[in-house]
């Protein structure tokens, strides 16, 4: 049916009600984020505690401490990322 331009569109809130896929492919991207943030969050915990520990041992090289900490920083820049919705 042709709505003429006296006619209100249905309104359902501030916009127009998102389609069930739409609504579905949201709730998955969501998700999957989530998902992503919180493996990323065990990676990061289990960089934090290597570091730690590499701290508290002098025998360890520093090299090794930088390695572990580069770690980090890229787990860092992976946590933005995803946060972003980049990835």
């Amino acid at each position: 049916m042709k709505r003429t331009h006296t006619q209100q569109p249905p309104r359902y809130g501030h916009h127009e009600r998102a389609s069930v896929a739409v609504r579905i492919a949201r709730f998955v991207r969501e998700l999957t984020k989530a998902i992503r943030l919180q493996a990323l969050s065990l990676q990061e915990t289990r960089a934090d505690e290597d570091f730690s520990y590499a701290a508290s041992l002098h025998e360890l090289s520093i090299a090794r401490m930088n390695l572990i900490q580069r770690r980090r920083v890229k787990l860092a820049a992976k946590r933005m990322q995803i946060e972003r919705g980049l990835v």
